[in-house]
């Protein structure tokens, strides 16, 4: 009795979902060799981090004006080729000079 309407509220509230995420704009994160400086959207941002749970991708960072804010992607929002850049940017730059790499 109660499935016909609970399932239009579910269609009406995906639609809705649908639409909000249509109009929002959309992000920018741009990474300098080593990671040095991060643009977000277009201004500076401090700590940023990207950490990976598998195939998902997180980043996180602080607004220069206080507040957080974090993004994630997933295998089907962000190509092989963008995830690979976004790893190798975001990495931090490790060197084997001076130490050893493998057992001497």
């Amino acid at each position: 009795m109660l499935a016909w309407p609970l399932s239009c509220a579910a269609v009406l509230h995906a639609s809705r979902a649908i639409r909000k995420q249509r109009r929002q704009a959309t992000r920018s994160i741009e990474i300098e060799p080593g990671g040095k400086q991060v643009l977000a959207d277009g201004s500076e941002v401090r700590n940023f981090r990207v950490s990976w749970r598998g195939h998902l991708a997180f980043a996180t960072w602080e607004r220069p004006g206080g507040g957080k804010d974090r993004l994630c992607w997933w295998p089907d929002t962000l190509p092989a080729g963008k995830r690979r850049e976004l790893r190798i940017a975001a990495s931090p730059e490790t060197s084997a000079h001076g130490t050893f790499s493998v057992a001497p």
